[in-house]
């Protein structure tokens, strides 16, 4: 198996966009057993973690946009750091994170993904936007 760099549009460093792939209908089903080990791993967290604490939010994040997707059939990335913002725990490198993670889960069906994280180089946006920092190993620092 390779691992290819997801192609997004000129400009941005995240999916602009995450789209359900209905034609895809055993991605469609590996998405809908992911949400639902979230689920599982987030009710676990629970019992010992506050929702702001670490880990919960990506946790929680990488749910929330797999189940958008799964309802609306797709989700547009600047509505999801606006929409999410205000969440415990927030960061938005977490969130880019988990954008380039669900959109793996679209596009390969999770191929490039490992113990939760994109295992391929991608860009990374830093506060200025403008620059850019790459990663040597994954989507962004754990």
């Amino acid at each position: 198996m390779s691992l290819e760099v997801p192609d997004y549009p000129e400009g941005y460093s995240v999916p602009t966009k995450l789209v359900l792939p209905a034609d895809h209908p055993e991605r469609v089903a590996a998405m809908h057993g992911k949400s639902e080990e979230y689920t599982d791993r987030l009710s676990r967290q629970m019992r010992y973690k506050a929702p702001d604490s670490p880990g919960y939010y990506f946790q929680w994040c990488k749910r929330a946009l797999l189940d958008s997707v799964l309802e609306h059939g797709s989700v547009n990335s600047s509505d999801v750091f606006v929409d999410f913002s205000s969440r415990p725990g927030y960061t938005e490198t977490e969130t880019e994170e988990a954008l380039h993670v669900v959109f793996d889960y679209c596009e390969t069906g999770g191929l490039n993904n490992q113990g939760g994280r994109l295992q391929v180089e991608v860009p990374i946006i830093t506060p200025t936007l403008e620059a850019r920092q790459f990663s040597t190993s994954y989507c962004c620092l754990s």
